[in-house]
């Protein structure tokens, strides 16, 4: 996983810091704790040695190392010349179910690095072990609440006297879906399928009258798609607020940290 001497092999000064800052985002920085983009670590320091991050032992195509931090400094050196440089400066990577950390070199770790060595042990126990988990959240926040249910007004006068139009039942509802999938390759630490960094999601409404059948947790039900044009045909993702439009078949396209 490493090759030749680091840029920083060579200065003598020493690269203390007690920064670093997110590269990836993904599974392992999202659960259970949510990782911010910069944490403040235990003083700690650069290797000796570069990333190979050329390196695909499997063939697949696509390099075996997920960097998730590097270190930062405010100060003027190698990690602010050189901003989230993953070959040299690298404080957290993965290979597959294999974890590194730079944690480790002093005393006072902090609660952030804690939670961020929580989210890799549990990362790494759930790859290819976990199947992917759609969940409806209460709020724009991968670690909101799980949303069980929703009350419609029917009575759309009522609704209209309340002065509250949002839960009429043919009115626009806008709902936060939370999908984790423990077998994406920058989301999950897998790298055993060359496919493995996206996936497909379709949405569907129960219809007794006019559904289709489709075994859901082993029981037939009755559905119909929603997820078509002119209906639930839109994704704004949390990490970077872009958006995801529907394709022809009914399908959003999800990559990594989506």
């Amino acid at each position: 996983m490493t090759q030749g001497f680091s840029n920083n092999s060579f200065d003598n000064t020493g690269h203390t810091t007690s920064h670093a800052s997110k590269v990836n985002e993904g599974a392992m920085t999202q659960y259970p704790y949510y990782i911010s983009s910069s944490i403040s670590t235990a003083t700690t320091h650069s290797q000796y040695y570069q990333l190979a991050m050329e390196e695909d032992s499997n063939h697949d195509g696509t390099n075996d190392i997920v960097v998730w931090f590097c270190l930062k400094n405010g100060k003027e050196n190698a990690y602010t010349y050189s901003p989230n440089d993953v070959r040299n400066n690298y404080y957290f990577y993965s290979k597959g179910n294999v974890i590194y950390t730079g944690v480790g070199h002093k005393t006072g770790i902090t609660q952030q690095e804690q939670q961020l060595f929580a989210n890799a042990v549990i990362a790494a126990a759930n790859v290819t072990a976990v199947d992917p988990e759609a969940t409806f959240l209460d709020d724009f926040d991968p670690v909101a609440s799980q949303e069980e249910y929703r009350y419609y007004m029917p009575d759309r006068l009522k609704a209209s006297e309340a002065g509250d139009t949002s839960n009429i039942l043919d009115g626009d509802n806008t709902f936060c879906i939370r999908i984790r999938d423990y077998n994406m390759v920058a989301s999950n630490l897998s790298n055993t399928d060359s496919n493995a960094n996206s996936l497909t999601m379709e949405l569907y409404i129960e219809d007794d009258k006019n559904g289709k059948e489709m075994n859901i947790n082993g029981e037939s039900v009755k559905v119909s798609k929603i997820s078509v044009s002119g209906k639930a045909d839109i994704l704004k993702k949390y990490s970077d607020g872009q958006t995801i439009t529907v394709n022809q078949e009914g399908k959003f396209q999800l990559t990594t940290g989506e």
